[in-house]
């Protein structure tokens, strides 16, 4: 019930402030974990309802931009895709996610957005270092890094494999970024970011498990 009141509440706006597509993308993606978990418990209506409002609110204009169909987009911004920091995790993943959850409802146009996100997320993935280090500062690291490892997990959960992004050296490293950060005396900031920000729980768990290393789980 509490699933289907957030979900119904998204579904309900007018719109997912597609000016500032990243909040969009972390929307579709709420809304398609959502859809997922609670696959079982909704019921037909509750479905219809989800799945038309991520569609008509996000994927086709997502779908749009990624084809180079800027007259179709909406008010979507247009040069996420291939940019080289935190905004190119969050809605390349936030998109795929949500594209990965509702693959049934549309196999032509979910397919596409999975295949053209996955392209997308080449571009910014060299911007971690070899030591997994991020230039925008820790706070812009997480953000970002939270959809980029969301995404590789709906992606090994849907599929059964992480396409080897989880054996690229400086993304298995780059949960360590914070530690390396921190002093005794407090964090390192740079920017306007808080030295202070860390995965949550969920994606710690997921590096310890898929690096077989469980001091991951002390940067809590």
């Amino acid at each position: 019930e509490e699933m289907w009141k957030y979900c119904n509440a998204f579904a309900q706006m007018e719109e997912w402030k597609p000016t500032n597509t990243i909040e969009t993308a972390s929307i579709a993606a709420i809304m398609g974990i959502g859809y997922d978990w609670c696959y079982d418990y909704f019921n037909d209506n509750q479905k219809t309802i989800i799945t038309k409002a991520v569609f008509e609110k996000a994927l086709i204009f997502a779908d749009a931009v990624y084809r180079g169909d800027f007259m179709n987009c909406g008010n979507f911004a247009t040069w996420w895709p291939h940019c080289d920091h935190n905004w190119n995790f969050a809605c390349n993943g936030g998109f795929g996610t949500a594209a990965l959850a509702f693959a049934e409802q549309d196999e032509e146009l979910t397919k596409r957005i999975i295949g053209a996100s996955l392209k997308g997320l080449e571009s910014a993935l060299d911007s971690f270092g070899d030591n997994g280090g991020w230039d925008e500062s820790v706070t812009y690291w997480k953000y970002g890094t939270q959809y980029l490892y969301q995404y590789i997990q709906a992606l090994e959960s849907a599929t059964g494999v992480d396409y080897g992004y989880m054996n690229v050296p400086h993304i298995g490293k780059t949960s360590l970024f914070p530690m390396y950060m921190s002093t005794k005396n407090g964090g390192i900031g740079y920017g306007d970011g808080d030295p202070h920000s860390l995965l949550s729980i969920n994606e710690l768990s997921y590096a310890a498990k898929k690096l077989k290393d469980k001091g991951y789980l002390n940067l809590r």
